[in-house]
């Protein structure tokens, strides 16, 4: 009968310790996904966790450039990614969990920056996760994300939040998950050539070209940019970070490592860009 109570009473300790560091986030604690991806083993909102909150909760993500939502991506490009949880009435806290996948397979799609104060970013399975590590008084988490290499395609966000009341229990709090993923398209290479130009004059020779390639470039506003070629397929090949000033600029690449065909030359400030042709013999 004491070993019966004892056993008892240390499930009892167990499932507080659990339930109190879960405020820490699913994925350090329990190593779970709790975001509704299909690598999901359940929600906020299965059975055991959260429920019983009035808190009317629901969660949207956005990504966004400059500011402005995007529905597809340029690969490598560095963007912000948007989640917020609304509430009909005010909670004491809140609480977050997302990750990004791509392909059939569910693999990590691009690359999280360093987690925002409050947050902290956990691996699972080889994917990477960003969770709150104790409950937040802001509704709202923004972090950077930079968009993965030409080819992955599309990119899908999975989420899921919590409106809590902080007594302690996992009663009394209002889960949300994702209705459907945030499904942001790679962008085709065709697109590139409809973004707003760039204003800048790319003249490059010799093209076609065996070892190095020259650029003179004209542009019209000073600042760093990023100079890169691309493969048909719009693949990145080639990229480096520039500093060009207002006028005539002269930058060089080595292209003897490229296999012969045809490419594409970029100049970019993330918005807008310019580009030119080139043939590599």
């Amino acid at each position: 009968m004491k070993i019966r109570l004892l056993y008892a009473l240390f499930g009892i300790a167990f499932f507080a310790v659990l339930l109190l560091s879960n405020a820490g986030g699913p994925g350090v604690v329990q190593g779970l996904d709790r975001t509704g991806s299909p690598l999901s083993t359940g929600t906020c909102s299965s059975p055991g966790c959260h429920d019983g909150g009035d808190f009317g909760s629901s969660i949207a993500a956005t990504l966004l450039k400059n500011g402005s939502p995007v529905t597809q991506y340029e690969p490598g490009e560095d963007y912000t990614f948007r989640l917020t949880i609304n509430t009909s009435n005010a909670p004491s806290g809140y609480g977050f969990h997302t990750v990004a996948l791509r392909g059939t397979d569910n693999l990590n799609a691009g690359t999280w920056d360093s987690a925002p104060a409050g947050f902290r970013l956990t691996t699972i399975s080889n994917r990477q996760y960003v969770e709150h590590s104790s409950p937040r008084n802001s509704n709202v988490l923004e972090i950077k994300w930079t968009a993965p290499d030409a080819g992955a395609g599309a990119v899908r966000f999975f989420a899921s939040g919590n409106a809590v009341n902080r007594d302690g229990t996992s009663d009394g709090d209002s889960p949300t998950t994702l209705s459907s993923p945030l499904t942001i398209n790679e962008q085709s290479p065709s697109a590139i050539f409809g973004r707003a130009l760039l204003p800048a004059e790319i003249n490059v020779y010799p093209n076609p070209v065996k070892d190095q390639l020259n650029l003179n470039i004209q542009i019209k506003e000073s600042g760093r940019y990023f100079l890169s070629i691309h493969d048909l397929s719009g693949k990145e090949v080639q990229r480096k970070a520039i500093q060009l000033l207002e006028g005539a600029n002269v930058e060089y690449l080595d292209v003897q490592s490229l296999a012969s065909g045809h490419y594409t030359v970029q100049i970019s400030d993330g918005e807008r860009v310019a580009a030119e042709k080139i043939l590599k013999k």
